[in-house]
């Protein structure tokens, strides 16, 4: 059974953000035509015009809005109980020999 990857971009390089965001500020070239240029959806450029303006940072926010996790402390005892007690576990196995790769 091969195996199958999954690629995950990296995040946008702070320069790059400040490039499209000099060339639509200097009124150069229209949203569209910016994110055509370097290669970046509209919808992304549009999320950076919006932040920029509200903030003048170029900046990546942080990924999350801080709402408590999910799995709760008491259940990651009980996983990481079970992951000890089950020493053969194999995650690859587990998820259907997906690999993730992520992409730089």
């Amino acid at each position: 059974m091969g195996q199958e990857e999954v690629e995950i971009s990296a995040p946008y390089s702070k320069d790059l953000r400040q490039k499209l965001i000099t060339c639509h500020e200097q009124g150069e070239l229209s949203e569209e035509v910016v994110a055509k240029r370097f290669l970046v959806s509209q919808r992304t450029f549009k999320r950076w015009w919006k932040h920029y303006q509200g903030s003048e940072r170029m900046v990546p926010e942080l990924m999350g809005d801080g709402v408590e996790p999910k799995v709760k402390k008491r259940l990651e005892r009980r996983y990481k109980a079970w992951l000890e007690e089950t020493p053969n576990f194999n995650v690859e196995r587990a998820v259907g020999a997906k690999a993730v790769k992520v992409k730089s």
